[in-house]
């Protein structure tokens, strides 16, 4: 299998409920497959669920050994596409703020660049909820990671 023969889009989304309880997804379109992710996390953040949605979508594309193939992530997300330019610095730094103290995700930033650095990625920013042509994908996956966190928050 060719990697060069794929065009791969990812829409990433993540959201967080004042309980702490937070869900992330991600919808990944390799040519004409479809495949939808999601998970659950307890005790987190919204930002934390962005990133989450970017790393495990980027850790199912290394399982299919897709890494190489051109992947383009959209999000709605404006932490998670500042962090791109922002790698040098915070690595300098490491993830320490001025007083000394980690910067908060620190752990999960540096899986993301670490992902990021292994693949041929670039992000795109898109308008949050937005089912602009070209962005159904994005209204899609809000939807999804809407759809998760009301199930988790029911359940308690």
């Amino acid at each position: 299998m060719f990697v060069e023969k794929y065009n791969i889009s990812v829409f990433t989304d993540g959201a967080c409920h004042a309980s702490k309880s937070g869900v992330w997804a991600s919808i990944i379109l390799m040519n004409e497959t479809k495949h939808t992710l999601y998970g659950q996390v307890h005790a987190t953040t919204h930002q934390r669920m962005e990133l989450q949605a970017v790393i495990e979508s980027l850790h199912f594309l290394e399982r299919l050994h897709m890494l190489g193939a051109p992947i383009t992530i959209y999000s709605d997300s404006q932490y998670v596409i500042r962090l791109i330019p922002r790698e040098a610095q915070l690595k300098q730094c490491c993830y320490l703020t001025r007083s000394g103290k980690q910067i908060n995700n620190a752990d999960l930033m540096s899986v993301f660049y670490d992902m990021v650095n292994r693949s041929n990625v670039q992000f795109q920013k898109v308008k949050a909820h937005s089912a602009a042509p070209g962005e159904i994908n994005n209204r899609e996956v809000d939807m999804l990671c809407r759809q998760k966190l009301r199930e988790s928050i029911r359940k308690g």
